[in-house]
């Protein structure tokens, strides 16, 4: 598994297939080294089921002591059903429910404290196309947004209420790899405009960002190698591409293991380096931030993987 990030292996298919029971994150903060004499400190433990679902999370107190922050349950889906998440005291927090009809998730119900319960309501259409959101507040509608679908296919506009209108999204799409979006506030003024362009794989080429008047006021630009992996990327300033950030990206054998932030004089800012184990998953980051051309190591992150015996 070519790759794989921590925040991937939440997905319970691969977690699975690796046998992963569970997570321990590790954390050196400042500018300590790897090579440093410390004693870390643990942020979180995830444990789960022999299904791979993440089923109780474990955080740490003051103290470097934990306890137990979250119980998750899931149906024969994997589909997560219920959350119950507690305080240090072990005083029961917020909780979590979804909402099923004819065997689908179409809502969720949240109750964040005692005094006020939110929830919300999806539904599709024939197409299985989510067609309405509705956002309730202490059992009255919040929000809600309609969709407006071509073919069961593009979304054509979005339409967002607060009791009453508040604005609008119009897609125009150009070919099968560009589009334009316009916001409009409630009185059909635009607020922003963006044009959205992709190649052939739906890699993301450029996003440019326009003011109400139409004219450009951010270019994001992205690079890609014959993987489609990202290798570079770039924000700039107006039409005329003044520089104002870029990012360049090293791999190897489809791991991501560098990251560099250069600024609007194409300096060298900062750097992030990853490192991986055996199956590919992420065992380290290690964050360097430059000043003067000096290096100086900003934080570092292990994650230890513990796997179910043969």
């Amino acid at each position: 598994m070519s790759g794989t990030t921590l925040e991937e292996i939440e997905n319970s298919e691969q977690r699975k297939s690796l046998g992963i029971l569970k997570i321990t994150t590790k954390e050196f903060c400042d500018s300590l080294s790897y090579n440093a004499d410390i004693n870390y400190k643990i942020q979180s433990v995830k444990e789960f089921n022999k299904n791979g679902d993440l089923i109780r999370v474990y955080s740490s107190k003051k103290d470097s002591s934990i306890y137990l922050s979250g119980e998750y349950q899931y149906d024969d889906q994997h589909r997560r059903l219920t959350c119950q998440q507690y305080y240090e005291s072990g005083k029961k927090g917020g909780t979590y429910n979804a909402i099923i009809k004819d065997s689908l998730i179409v809502g969720e119900k949240r109750n964040p404290s005692v005094m006020s319960i939110d929830s919300s309501y999806f539904s599709f259409d024939s197409n299985g196309e989510r067609v309405l959101d509705i956002t309730y507040k202490n059992g009255a509608v919040k929000d809600s947004t309609f969709y407006t679908i071509e073919n069961g296919k593009r979304v054509l506009a979005k339409k967002f209420y607060k009791g009453k209108l508040e604005y609008f999204i119009r897609y125009e799409y150009l070919t099968d790899e560009d589009y334009i979006e316009r916001i409009f506030e409630k009185d059909t003024t635009l607020r922003l405009k963006r044009y959205w362009k992709y190649d052939s794989k739906s890699n993301l080429l450029d996003r440019v960002e326009y003011n109400k008047n139409e004219e450009i006021t951010t270019w994001y630009s992205n690079v890609y190698n014959d993987e489609g992996l990202e290798i570079e990327g770039g924000v700039f300033k107006t039409a005329e591409k003044i520089l104002s950030f870029r990012i360049e990206k090293i791999y190897k054998n489809s791991n991501l293991i560098m990251v560099s932030h250069f600024n609007e004089e194409n300096e060298l800012t900062s750097k992030s380096e990853y490192y991986y184990d055996s199956n590919g998953l992420n065992t380290a980051w290690k964050s360097i931030s430059y000043k003067k051309d000096k290096p100086k190591v900003s934080f570092i992150y292990k994650y230890e993987y513990e796997y179910q015996k043969e």
